[in-house]
Order: structure tokens, then sequence, then C-alpha cells
């Protein structure tokens, strides 16, 4: 078996792609947000990869589960489609997700970009001083925007609704709820999903990386002890999917919340304010 790609979900919604940055070094993978460290453009040394995927739908009753769930929709499982004020919808009754693009980005930091970025950052080594140079630091090396989410839903009657945030899709048997929000080009991207990799600075000032979070050959019970060591047990939920922009398996590290379980929840949420500008299509 190749490389496996392994994402952390974002925690929800409230990640705009400018929010979270490329390059970036946090302290929490809850936090995406904080860093002690952003980047400027002139500080790549390397090559940074871009891809996007367009125009995606997922039937779940006739897909396959050979590579287990699909990323953003085990981030869709997770976060429905609102906050937390919100109302609930049946996830069993789910028969479909999509989204309009995927934006996919990432890059190999250099030894030069890391010792940059770590040990000659003040708050970063600041930081890892803290902690007698016991606790590591995670560097963003990869991220995952999408554009356009939507979720197909079935009524007992056999009918289907449609909630799409700033996405027009559907058929004659489904009704949709537009977003009536944003800009003429479209809802902004926002982050769903993010690769790290682990760096740790000596007393010495010596910047370097144990076993790749970002991705890893490893079984994910190892992921699992690594991040039940460093952020309690049970913090994070490891499990293997798919990422749906190539279709290649892909290991997903998801928040642990109480009374939520990434697998077994069966209700999902949507953002009662999209609802109310949203416009019924028959």
């Amino acid at each position: 078996m190749g490389t496996v790609r392994t994402y952390f979900l974002a925690p929800g919604w409230d990640y705009p792609a400018n929010s979270v940055l490329l390059g970036s070094v946090i302290t929490n993978p809850t936090q995406p947000q904080l860093a002690l460290f952003k980047p400027s453009p002139q500080d790549f040394d390397s090559p940074v990869s871009a891809s996007e995927k367009a125009q995606f739908a997922m039937d779940l009753a006739r897909s396959g589960k050979s590579h287990g769930p699909g990323l953003f929709g085990t981030f869709l499982n997770q976060h429905g489609l609102g906050s937390e004020d919100s109302f609930h919808y049946d996830r069993k009754t789910v028969r479909s997700y999509s989204f309009q693009h995927m934006q996919s980005r990432s890059f190999e930091p250099s030894e030069s970009f890391r010792r940059k970025a770590v040990a000659e950052t003040d708050r970063v080594a600041a930081f890892c001083r803290a902690s007698d140079f016991k606790a590591p630091v995670y560097m963003v090396t990869g991220l995952k925007a999408i554009q356009g989410a939507g979720v197909t839903i079935s009524s007992r009657k056999g009918n289907g609704w449609r909630l799409s945030l700033g996405l027009n899709i559907g058929s004659s048997d489904d009704h949709t709820l537009q977003d009536g929000g944003g800009s003429e080009g479209g809802p902004s991207p926002i982050v769903f999903a993010f690769q790290l990799t682990e760096i740790r600075l000596s007393p010495s000032g010596l910047v370097s990386s144990p076993d790749d979070l970002s991705s890893t050959n490893s079984d994910p019970s190892n992921i699992q002890q690594r991040l039940d060591g460093a952020f309690g047990e049970g913090a994070f939920v490891v499990m293997d999917g798919f990422d749906e922009a190539d279709g290649t398996p892909c290991r997903i590290i998801g928040s642990s919340q109480a009374s939520f379980d990434l697998l077994t929840a069966s209700s999902a949420k949507i953002d009662p304010s999209t609802m109310r500008r949203a416009s019924l299509v028959e």
C-alpha cells in the first residue's frame, strides 16, 4: 500500500479560506486559525501544489464503501450545513451530498522553511521553551476548501429536499433551498480539512519532525495513540476514508466532541439563517 494522506477536519464552518494559512504554525488542531507563525509569500522556497475538483455529487445509495466514507462527506456528517443555532435533519434520510468546487493546496516544507517558522520565530520558540521543549507545534502543509455544499434528503413520501449553500442543482423530484446571499461569484471558499506536520524544537535549536501526520504509512491505531498522548485519550477519532477530489484512500481525523460520534450520530445541522435567506424552487 502506498502513502496515504491524513487530514484533520476543521472544527466547523467558521473558517474562510484566508483564516487558515498554508505554512502557518499552530499548537492545537482544534484551533487552526490561531497561528504563532504566518508565512509571507516570499517565505516559500518549495513549490505549492494546487488542484480543483468541480461539480461533484455522491449518491450514497449507489456508492461503494470499499474506501470508507468521503472526506467532505464525513465533515458534513459531523457539522451538517450550519452552526450550533440550528434545527436538525435525520442523517439516515440523506440520499446524496455534493459540492460545486473543492480546492486543494499542499507543499513540502524545506528544512530552512521549518527552521525560520519555528526556531527563528520568537512566538513559536517561546511556546516550545515554556513546555521545556516537550510540546510539539504543527505546521499546516495542506488545505482543503469547499464552495457550494449541498445535501439531498428523502422525505417519508419519497420526495427529496435539497438544502444548498450557493448551489442550485436539483431534479424534478427534488426541492432546492438556494442560498440567496453572497456575492455574484457565489459563496466564499470555506476550509473544511487540513494536513499537519508535527515539528519539535530542541534546547539547542535543532528543528526536527517525527513521522509526518500529513501523509503516513502507519496504522490508524498508531496515529490514534500519538493523538491520545498529545491531547488526551479520545480527543480525536481516526478513521479510513477517501478523498473526493481524486478518489484515493485517505485517513480522516475528527475532533471527538461530547454527545457526538463521527460514525453513529443520527442528526445533522442546518443553519436557520440559510433557510431564512433561501427561496424554494420546485
